[in-house]
């Protein structure tokens, strides 16, 4: 973690070259110290745990890959997600950033993630998501609200 005026910020990314993925959280001084944990776990992933008024949260940032990448490396990437929830996981996870998803609108298929406001494509990348989200109870929170 590093301090940048009364902003902390959790980096995790490469620090020389051409990145592939990087993903930063900010937390203003107000939640600074409510940070009770935090691990960059590659480029592409970083999670933090807080305390705020005495309810925890787990925040996972995340920049997928993209849709056009080899299946070797999505598959790397999903591991990853994967290990990061099972070590992370609590009631109170919530996942963020770009997950390069295009999850459609079959909410027939996936109620149980899926809410009516999705769009009509769902690409490769976004059933990687639906399935990763069934398995995990997760909602796509994106599709609760039109855009």
């Amino acid at each position: 973690m590093k301090q940048i005026g009364d902003v902390s910020c959790v980096f995790s990314g490469v620090q020389e070259g051409r990145a592939k993925g990087v993903v930063v959280i900010l937390l203003s001084e107000r939640f600074g110290g409510s940070l009770k944990e935090c691990k960059c776990v590659d480029e592409r992933i970083v999670w933090i745990r807080l305390k705020i008024e005495g309810v925890w949260m787990t925040v996972v940032h995340v920049y997928a890959v993209m849709e056009d990448r080899c299946q070797s490396v999505k598959d790397e990437f999903d591991v990853k997600l994967q290990d990061t929830v099972w070590k992370v996981a609590r009631s109170d996870l919530l996942i963020v950033g770009n997950l390069n998803a295009r999850v459609g609108d079959e909410t027939d298929v996936w109620e149980e993630v899926l809410r009516r406001h999705g769009e009509e494509i769902c690409n490769e990348n976004g059933k990687r998501l639906l399935q990763f989200s069934s398995e995990h109870n997760l909602l796509i929170a994106n599709t609760w609200f039109p855009h």
